[in-house]
């Protein structure tokens, strides 16, 4: 079962990037300043630290880890992901939206990303 609002607002005010005030005035406001806040912060407190695979876990428990030939590719590639998840700031997820046009993977195709605006 998905957890409830509440739940997730429980975690989020246990773990500190939210702020609960009771009462009739009550309610929830960020724990710290949304630039302050990144991407990354918000799926650690959701999901747990980001890994793509077992390898890429700190506490990996991988038992083919030894005989494994590509799992420090993994492990760049997740770094990298984390790399680029700390760089976005909720107050750039909230921010005012712009598309930018980005080269495509394969003959020359032109994608456009939504990145929201710095």
């Amino acid at each position: 079962a998905l957890p409830t609002v509440q739940k997730i607002l429980k975690l989020l005010t246990r773990l500190g990037l939210v702020i609960s005030a009771r009462g009739a005035e009550g309610g929830y406001c960020l724990g710290r300043p949304a630039t302050a806040l990144s991407a990354a912060d918000i799926l650690d407190a959701l999901d747990g630290p980001l890994a793509i695979t077992e390898c890429s876990n700190e506490n990996s428990h991988c038992e083919l880890e030894s005989l494994c030939q590509v799992g420090d590719a993994w492990q760049k590639i997740n770094r990298a992901i984390r790399v680029a998840l700390d760089d976005i700031s909720l107050a750039d997820l909230a921010g005012p939206v712009r598309e930018l046009p980005v080269s495509g993977f394969t003959q020359g195709i032109t994608r456009t990303l939504v990145r929201h605006h710095r």
